[in-house]
């Protein structure tokens, strides 16, 4: 199913509800980053607390400021078929927009599964360069992972030798 054409208002509209969702999502999550973070250093949480706790934070974040700032629609199809219980789980994505960890991370929320089974996701180590992303990609534990710069960003590959 094709979305269907908006109209100008309806761009602009978007196009600030968007912007309003990134300002207020991205001031919330790293707050709660910075929490949790202190939470694990006065040992009050382990880090596997901390990491799971964030995660699921932050996708419950992401579905919420979704109500409110609806800028996107998310359709699951398919739910039947994922593995609700407390096993391993490979989620793939194609990279149709940057939203790809946040997508993932609400449908987790959304299914009731993030609570049985630790949220991880590898990255791209080149995305610590960015203070904001990379602290929120270090308090939930994901996974950096080198890649071979080869000149076309879709065609790079990663580097195995980089996971641990």
């Amino acid at each position: 199913v094709s979305p269907r054409k908006l109209n100008g208002l309806e761009k602009q509209l978007t196009k600030a509800s968007a912007a309003a969702y990134g300002v207020c999502f991205v001031s919330i999550a790293y707050t709660a980053c910075l929490l949790m973070e202190a939470a694990g250093s006065l040992k009050i949480l382990q880090k596997k607390e901390v990491e799971g706790k964030i995660a699921r934070f932050i996708g419950l974040l992401a579905d919420r400021l979704l109500r409110i700032f609806p800028f996107i629609n998310i359709e699951v199809s398919g739910a039947e078929h994922i593995q609700r219980e407390n096993t391993p789980t490979v989620w793939v994505a194609n990279h149709v927009s940057e939203l790809d960890l946040l997508v993932f991370l609400i449908l987790e929320g959304r299914l009731d599964i993030g609570k049985k089974r630790p949220i991880k996701f590898l990255y791209w180590d080149k995305l610590n360069e960015y203070p904001v992303l990379s602290r929120f990609l270090r308090t939930s534990g994901m996974i950096p992972v080198s890649m071979e710069d080869t000149g076309f960003e879709v065609d790079n590959k990663y580097l195995l030798q980089s996971l641990k």
